[in-house]
C-alpha cells in the first residue's frame, strides 16, 4: 500500500474515534477494489473512549479497555454473567456485550487474583495470592485471607458449597458460612478443582 493511501485512510479513523465514531471511508488493499469501512455509530457493545479518555494532543486510550492489567481467569454462571479477574485485584464483570471494572484492590499492594466460579449473578467468588478470597453478594465485592497459601482455582456445586485451592496442597471448602480446610495429602500446587 502506498505511504500517501495508509496515510489517507487511517488519519480521519483515527481521528474521529475520540468522537466516538468511525469515519467514513474505503480502502483499497493494493491491486484490489476498495472495501467500504463503516462511517457510523460504533456497533452495538463496542467501547469507543469519549473525549475524556483523550490527551489534549489527540492521543486516546482504547485498548484495553476498560482497564490495562494482567487478567488471570473468566468464569461466569451464563453468557450474560461473565467475570474476569488478574492483577492487582482487578475484577472485571462483562454482560455479554460489555466489559465494565466492577471491583479492585486498594492500593498497589492489593493481592493478585487468580480464580474464580459463580453460582449466579447474585453469588461468585474469586481466589488469588496471600490467601484472598473474594466474595460477590449480588451487589459489592468484600474479600478477606482466610489462609496464607496462594489460591489458584475454585469451583462449587451450590452458594453455599464451595471449594477453593492453591499452592502446596492447599485445599478448603465453604460449607454454610465457614471455610474448613481439607487435607488433601499432596504439596504440589493445585490450579484447579
Amino acid at each position: 500500500m502506498k505511504p500517501a493511501l495508509l496515510l489517507a485512510a487511517v488519519v480521519p479513523a483515527a481521528a474521529a474515534a475520540c468522537g466516538g465514531h468511525i469515519a467514513s471511508s474505503s480502502v483499497a488493499p493494493e491491486g484490489g477494489p476498495p472495501i467500504a469501512v463503516d462511517g457510523g455509530q460504533c456497533p452495538e457493545g463496542v467501547h469507543v473512549p469519549s473525549a475524556g479518555d483523550c490527551s489534549s494532543d489527540g492521543w486516546c486510550w482504547t485498548n484495553p479497555s476498560p482497564q490495562g492489567g494482567d487478567l488471570y481467569a473468566i468464569f461466569g454462571s451464563g453468557p450474560g454473567d461473565l467475570w474476569a479477574v488478574g492483577l492487582g485485584g482487578t475484577i472485571l464483570h462483562g454482560d455479554g456485550h460489555d466489559w465494565t471494572l466492577a471491583g479492585a484492590g486498594s492500593g498497589s499492594g492489593a493481592a493478585t487474583l487468580r480464580g474464580g466460579w459463580a453460582a449466579s449473578p447474585c453469588e461468585a467468588w474469586a481466589v488469588g495470592d496471600a490467601g484472598t478470597i473474594a466474595h460477590w453478594n449480588g451487589s459489592s465485592w468484600s474479600s478477606s485471607a482466610v489462609t496464607s497459601a496462594s489460591l489458584a482455582g475454585a469451583w462449587g456445586d451450590a452458594a453455599g458449597d464451595v471449594w477453593v485451592v492453591g499452592s502446596s496442597g492447599t485445599a478448603l471448602r465453604r460449607s454454610g458460612s465457614a471455610w474448613v480446610t481439607t487435607d488433601t495429602a499432596s504439596a504440589s500446587d493445585l490450579h484447579g478443582v
